[in-house]
């Protein structure tokens, strides 16, 4: 059973320490080292998506083009598409309300 987990960043390194008591007075203290890209500081929340191999070659030809990372591509595209989401809702929102019978105020009235 492990007792304690923990996770550190060194540099490009992570450190990955599991601590297990093995016996009374007994304790395995296991460190493993990964190098490369498996530790990238950040106080940015992450996720991990699985895409189709066609998406993958698109999203990559963008940011080959744009000079710019794969996963700040993806972000920006994210980001725009959850403002025409927003637009979409707030659009229906405003239909529904043209579609009313109710005493309407001019734009100039209401911001005076």
């Amino acid at each position: 059973m492990v007792n304690r987990y923990e996770e550190k960043c060194l540099d490009e390194r992570k450190e990955i320490v599991f601590t297990i008591a093995v016996d009374i007075g007994v304790t395995l203290v296991l460190h493993l080292y990964l190098e490369g890209d498996e530790c990238m500081p950040t106080t940015k929340q992450r996720i991990y998506i699985t895409l189709e191999d066609e998406l993958f070659v698109i999203l990559k030809k963008i940011a080959d083009k744009a000079k710019q990372s794969l996963s700040s591509i993806s972000v920006e595209m994210i980001k725009k598409s959850l403002e025409r989401e927003e637009d979409m809702y707030f659009s229906e929102i405003a239909d529904r309300r043209l579609g009313q019978k109710q005493k309407r105020i001019t734009h100039s009235k209401v911001w005076k």
